[in-house]
């Protein structure tokens, strides 16, 4: 995909989106933009039944899987402004390789 997806995805990350112990998610009235980052970025996108306002249900894209997420962070870095600080941390303190079966995995994107 090119610099200027990761570009918007990192502002609307950085709007409506949170990173944690849940993984990194958007939350969003509209599924559409959401189903364009699950196209390109994988993950889930879900309604939310716990997140009402005025009577509309949200819609949270989701991704949950450690190096997927460090994956999708990496694209979105060079472009962020405000949380910045935020994703070096979780960058610097989550594994960059898991193990599988005594083989390691590294995903690429």
């Amino acid at each position: 995909m090119n610099d200027q997806f990761w570009g918007w995805l990192a502002g609307f990350w950085e709007a409506d989106g949170s990173l944690g112990k849940p993984g990194l998610r958007i939350t969003q009235k509209s599924p559409i933009p959401l189903w364009k980052i699950q196209q390109v970025c994988g993950g889930v996108v879900v309604a939310d039944k716990k997140v009402w306002h005025n009577g509309r249900l949200y819609y949270v894209w989701r991704v949950t899987n450690s190096p997927d997420i460090r994956a999708i962070l990496m694209k979105m870095r060079p472009h962020l402004r405000f949380r910045l600080m935020q994703v070096n941390r979780y960058l610097d303190e989550t594994p960059k390789r898991i193990y599988k079966r005594q083989v390691i995995v590294e995903r690429k994107f």
